[in-house]
């Protein structure tokens, strides 16, 4: 039987395997409920624990066959309790998840898929006061534009970035952000209004493939849903964030200060990419023994 303890720190009078299971099926699932740190130690406790007895067992059984000897028992306590410092030091070593680079990258990225909600929303308000001479014809064209522009984002998407690397399909995207955005905020008529929009639709439609790959390559095991959940969240907040700048922005005399926040945005982007990392999947990918990756 196994002298180790249940994630509530209580004896356990199950043999390892027994444990193992126990913590493995029962426990683990609260792990992903927020706010459960002090439940997350003691199911990683109990599974440094319960791995510390398999690897004592096997070294008596090794003992044993090689030597016909047993180990004592104080040979035994001292293998478990080193076994159980190693693991416990690894499972600290990965509770440092946030690093300096995944802040960056998780900035950059978030700020791609923030221009999607942005410019999603950002041309409703303006419509009476942009261009004033304008049509309901040439309005819609500008707005639909976008739309039309993002399925070719997407389709270029896909094969940028493998080709080019996550950090670098992101560099491209940043530049054609930007190059919509000057275009729309110094734009002299619709028609220029519109061929930015599809710029910054197609745009969109990259970051909108690019992103979600980039930070679930990046994010470590016990982040990934909150970062797989961060396009959704940077999405809306640029439509809110949009609406909001509609209040004191949407006049004939303020509205490229509307549109220009893509440019600056973009440019804040421009600023972080020497600090940008790679994504390690796609470095390996490309070379296993890859030094950057590690």
């Amino acid at each position: 039987k196994s002298y180790s303890v249940h994630a509530d720190g209580s004896a356990s009078y199950l043999t390892p395997l027994q444990l193992g299971r126990h913590e493995l099926y029962e426990m683990v699932p609260f792990t992903a409920v927020f706010g459960m740190q002090q439940k997350e130690r003691n199911i990683s406790r109990a599974f440094a624990s319960y791995a510390a007895d398999l690897d004592s067992m096997e070294a008596d059984q090794l003992s044993f066959s090689q030597n016909n000897k047993r180990m004592s028992e104080a040979e035994l306590n001292s293998r478990r309790s080193y076994t159980s410092l190693l693991l416990l030091d690894e499972f600290e070593m990965d509770a440092v998840l946030v690093t300096t680079p995944l802040i960056i990258a998780i900035f950059v990225a978030g700020i791609s898929q923030f221009l999607v909600g942005y410019n999603t929303s950002v041309m409703n308000s303006p419509s009476s006061v942009v261009f004033q001479g304008h049509n309901t014809f040439q309005w819609s064209v500008a707005v639909s534009a976008f739309a039309v522009g993002g399925p070719f984002g997407a389709i270029m998407a896909g094969s940028l970035v493998d080709t080019r690397g996550r950090r670098g399909a992101l560099t491209i995207n940043t530049y054609t952000f930007l190059g919509g955005g000057i275009l729309q905020t110094f734009a002299t008529n619709m028609l220029f209004i519109t061929i930015a929009r599809f710029i910054i639709g197609f745009a969109s439609g990259f970051s909108s493939v690019l992103v979600p790959i980039f930070l679930g390559e990046l994010a470590p095991p016990t982040l990934r849903g909150t970062l797989g959940t961060l396009t959704q969240f940077c999405l809306v907040t640029g439509i809110f964030v949009s609406d909001l700048l509609a209040f004191p922005l949407a006049t004939e005399s303020s509205w490229r200060i509307l549109f220009s926040v893509t440019i600056i945005l973009s440019v804040a982007q421009i600023a972080c990419f020497p600090f940008l990392v790679e994504s390690p999947r796609w470095l390996l990918h490309r070379d296993k023994k890859s030094r950057r990756a590690r």
